[in-house]
């Protein structure tokens, strides 16, 4: 039996330091040299691998992100990498080569991720957290998670990846004080999407949430809109005075505006940036608009 084409061995070969005289397993950063190997893991691993400008993004790009990979000799048999927020880690990917597993690879890779986390003061996971974690798990549909905290006074309710970085490096520049980061997208559930808010707005010393994202395609807008003024409602607040500003153009936006101007809800297109959306935010939270 033989490994993918192109990668090492075979699940009979000798791949860690427990027998005399074999290959070395060592962890190292991931450089963009590795992303050819890296990528054929990932499609033996995964049912719908990451494209592989993906990782190259990752590394190039993503000022949060730290990926490592596993060798035996020059062999790449393993990879994983996290994102750094402050002093939260999250695990973004793991994967082990099939003809390599149940080697303790795996654990040798986690645990140099952990101590990288360590190596930066992250922390353990908040309650807040937790229950963003238990939010976001709910359903299988979309994404309404990803929390980490803060001592701020504005809640955000903002679109994954690159554009929460964005957002929440927005609202800060802008003068702003977060009180969390998160992640929605993917077309999350409107339950998802009130779960999240609720969250959010039950945080101690949050005043107001910002609901912004950039152009979306798989996420539909008057869904998250109905999450979010399903959360003000049910806490007993006035959706109007709550959502400081609710910047999320894209598939199904006419009907998400007509949701919103029925609350009295300050929404804004895709004329408007990214950036502005946040000084809007910020503004009405410190009583300047």
């Amino acid at each position: 039996m033989t490994g993918t084409p192109g990668m090492p061995g075979t699940p009979g070969n000798p791949g860690t330091t427990s027998n005399p005289g074999t290959p070395v397993l060592r962890v190292r950063p991931m450089t963009a040299a590795d992303l050819p190997a890296v990528h054929l893991i990932e499609r033996a691993s995964f049912t719908t691998p990451w494209p592989p400008q993906a990782y190259r993004q990752e590394l190039e790009s993503n000022r949060l992100s730290h990926y490592l990979v596993a060798l035996i000799g020059d062999q790449i048999v393993g990879y994983g990498g996290i994102w750094l927020m402050v002093d939260e880690a999250h695990v973004t990917t793991f994967a082990v080569h099939p003809a390599y597993r149940r080697r303790r690879i795996g654990e040798r890779m986690l645990i140099a991720l952990l101590d990288l986390a360590l190596d930066r003061q992250a922390r353990e996971a908040t309650p807040f957290e937790l229950a963003g974690e238990a939010v976001d798990s709910q359903d299988h549909r979309g994404v309404a998670g990803n929390v980490t905290e803060f001592d701020g006074n504005l809640g955000l309710v903002i679109g994954a990846g690159g554009g929460s970085l964005t957002l929440f490096d927005a609202v800060r520049a802008h003068g702003g004080d977060p009180a969390n980061y998160c992640e929605i997208g993917g077309n999350p559930s409107v339950s998802k999407a009130c779960g999240l808010a609720k969250l959010v707005l039950q945080k101690p010393g949050v005043d107001k949430i910002a609901v912004m994202m950039s152009i979306v395609s798989n996420t539909r807008v008057d869904i998250v809109a109905r999450g979010v003024i399903k959360a003000c409602l049910e806490l007993g607040k006035d959706p109007g005075e709550t959502i400081a500003i609710f910047r999320i153009p894209g598939a199904w936006e006419e009907e998400g505006f007509k949701i919103l101007d029925r609350y009295g809800i300050e929404y804004c297109d895709r004329s408007v940036s990214l950036w502005e959306a946040a000084g809007r935010a910020v503004a009405k939270i410190q009583g300047a608009a």
